[in-house]
This record gives structure tokens, sequence and C-alpha cells, in this order.
């Protein structure tokens, strides 16, 4: 029975130090949003599923996110919503890094041709 503690213990202790690891090594979490573009372009067409929102994470200047399925442009807005950088982004990336002279608060964008996928960070 000792043993069998022993391990579940250590078990257990090594899962959460992976976890933790992960977590720690993809920064803070970026809390995005989504909203259509063009609304009307579906028409009298319902969704069949609602959409996905990817997970992103900001570690410094580099910016991680799940496969987004498709291309999208990266744009990043300041607070007077002028584009100050932007880039394609092609299906298979998962991260990139963004300019060290951007400081301050911004919007981030993930932009698809009918939906947006948003969030703000601070550089």
């Amino acid at each position: 029975m000792g043993k069998i503690l022993f391990y579940l213990v250590i078990g257990l202790t090594l899962c959460f130090s992976k976890v933790m690891a992960t977590t720690i090594s993809k920064g803070l979490p970026i809390e995005i949003y989504v909203s259509l573009i063009n609304p009307t372009k579906f028409g009298d067409r319902k969704p069949r599923m609602p959409v996905k929102i990817p997970t992103v994470y900001l570690d410094e200047y580099l910016i991680y996110f799940d496969a987004l399925g498709g291309s999208c442009t990266l744009e990043i807005t300041n607070e007077n919503n002028n584009v100050v950088y932007s880039r394609p982004i092609s299906a298979e990336e998962t991260c990139c890094l963004l300019p060290s002279t951007l400081k301050g608060r911004y919007l981030v964008k993930f932009v698809f041709e009918n939906l947006t996928y948003w969030g703000y960070i601070q550089l």
C-alpha cells in the first residue's frame, strides 16, 4: 500500500510539473473574441457549428496560437485604431515574433475573409 501511494504521489507531481512547465513556457494567455466581418454574406444560411476560438499566448514579443485552419493576416493596431504592424500568417504557423519597437497596449487581430479573432495585448 505504501509503494502504491508513493508512486501515485510521484506520478501526480510529475504530471503537475509538466502542466506548469507547458503553461509557463507559452507565456500569458490572451482572451480572444470573434467578430463576423460580413454577416450578410451568409444570407439566410445558418452556421452549422459555432466558431472555435483559438488559444493564444503572449511571451514577451512572441505570440503563440493554435493552428488557425487557414491563412489570415495578423494585424496589430494602436489605441487610435491605426495598423502599426501587419503580416500574413499561413495555415501551418503557430507563432509570430512581433517587433521589439512596439511598447504599450495594442489590439491583436487575426483577420480572415469572413471573421476576425481579436484580443488585447500589453507590450
